[in-house]
């Protein structure tokens, strides 16, 4: 399925033990358009990290609920 990167920006990131964080960014491939990896925002004890999140670690997108399910 199709989403337009708007769809995605500010989403929050769900792993199986809850929220890990929200997208701020996407690369995307120049020649084919195609998103190479989501910057993800990850609150941890130093601070916020930004983390990269790979298209082929994404299970689920519900862009109603602005939830990405990682696992």
């Amino acid at each position: 399925m199709f989403h337009t990167l708007v769809d995605l920006i500010e989403s929050s990131v769900l792993a199986n033990d809850g929220v890990v964080g929200h997208v701020v960014d996407a690369y995307v491939d120049d020649r084919t358009w195609a998103i190479r990896y989501l910057v993800v925002v990850v609150a941890g004890p130093d601070g916020n990290k930004e983390m990269v999140c790979f298209p082929e670690a994404i299970t689920d997108i519900d862009v109603e609920e602005g939830c990405i399910r990682v696992g």
